[in-house]
């Protein structure tokens, strides 16, 4: 999920080193991108959609989850 910040780095957003045109690089940008296995089996799945990861984290959280709703779509600017 880290990774995704690099998209606003110059060298992917300029293609500075000609990965996306000379080489085809391309990213995938899957609906859950990150999961959590905890020791018990339980798991935690964060999704691209805000209500689905809500509803996730509210399994753990059931009474935060109208707090959880009022989180930003997107953490900042150049972010996928």
């Amino acid at each position: 999920m880290a990774h995704i910040f690099i998209h606003a780095n110059p060298l992917l957003a300029n293609d500075e080193l000609g990965l996306k045109s000379k080489y085809g690089l391309k990213y995938v940008f899957p609906e859950m991108p990150m999961i959590s296995v905890f020791e018990d089996g339980t798991t935690l799945a964060l999704y691209r959609d805000r209500e689905r990861t809500c509803a996730e984290i509210a399994k753990f959280l059931a009474e935060r989850r109208r707090e959880l709703s009022r989180w930003p779509s997107r953490p900042r600017a150049g972010c996928p």
